[in-house]
């Protein structure tokens, strides 16, 4: 009757310095296997849909030891027994399991939960947003990742780290590093895989320089990747002047330097660059 896709392995995937370092307002650590347990369950009996047949697989689904279980092991038990028991969390994590979900046009009610059930709104919140994570839609997994309190999670390190994956990507330097200030510093049992990549992007945007070529060519390539999933819209078109002004700028700076104010003037009066002469 019931049958588990793999897209809810998609939880189980890929990961400070002191000049950067902000304040951690909470220390954020993964949720006990017993309380996990008990709240999903108790949920899961209210269910319209909790049967016979369902109550002896989440038997099996929660077969975790108390100690010692992995928060991505406790998170997926968690998503299975919303999965068994929740029509509405089958339907969104069938349609992920295609791979080819649009979140400019896809309605999943999962999403607009009343909060009641803040392990039930907030976890299912961060399987999608990871979903959206690693299918590179970046700016729908950041407006999902604003909805979601780490402290309710699951496993509030893989939360932490796939969103600075996201602002790390669109070059939010602000707030990509506090993200991973908080993963790094403000967020106990962080796998060892998350630390390495974290450093890596955390060392990569102190190093980004605004109004350069490296910037640029990251630019180009987000416009690459939103014209691949299809976007083409105003974000595009802001990238794409972003990217137009950039240039203008670091061509009159390079101007400017080598004397060529004469020039300089021609390109802002729209005279393309291969004609201009003093």
């Amino acid at each position: 009757m019931f049958r588990w896709t793999v897209a809810a392995t998609l939880y189980l995937g890929v990961v400070w310095s002191a000049s950067t370092q902000a304040a951690i307002d909470e220390v954020y650590a993964p949720l006990p296997v017993e309380q996990v347990r008990d709240a999903a369950l108790e949920w899961a009996k209210a269910r319209p849909d909790y049967t016979a047949e369902a109550d002896e697989l989440l038997q099996q689904v929660w077969q975790l030891p108390a100690t010692g279980a992995e928060p991505h092991a406790t998170f997926d038990a968690a998503l299975r027994t919303f999965y068994l028991v929740d029509p509405d969390v089958r339907s969104l994590v069938d349609a992920c399991a295609t791979m080819a979900v649009n979140p400019a046009t896809a309605e999943f009610p999962a999403l607009h939960t009343s909060g009641d059930a803040p392990l039930y709104s907030h976890n299912i919140k961060s399987f999608y947003a990871r979903y959206l994570s690693m299918m590179r839609h970046y700016d729908e997994a950041l407006m999902l990742y604003d909805e979601i309190d780490p402290a309710e999670l699951i496993d509030p390190a893989g939360s932490l780290f796939y969103k600075a994956v996201c602002e790390h990507a669109l070059l939010d330097r602000e707030a990509g590093l506090a993200t991973l200030n908080q993963l790094l510093t403000g967020t106990q049992a962080v796998p060892q895989r998350y630390r390495a990549v974290a450093e890596l992007m955390r060392h990569d945007l102190e190093e980004l320089k605004e109004k350069t070529l490296g910037e640029v060519a990251r630019q180009m390539r987000d416009v690459e990747r939103r014209l691949n999933l299809g976007e083409a819209g105003q974000r595009v078109q802001r990238q794409e002047a972003r990217i137009i002004a950039t240039l203008d700028e670091i061509i009159e700076n390079s101007s400017s330097n080598k004397g060529g104010g004469g020039g300089r003037r021609r390109l802002a009066a729209g005279q393309p660059v291969w004609l201009t002469r003093e």
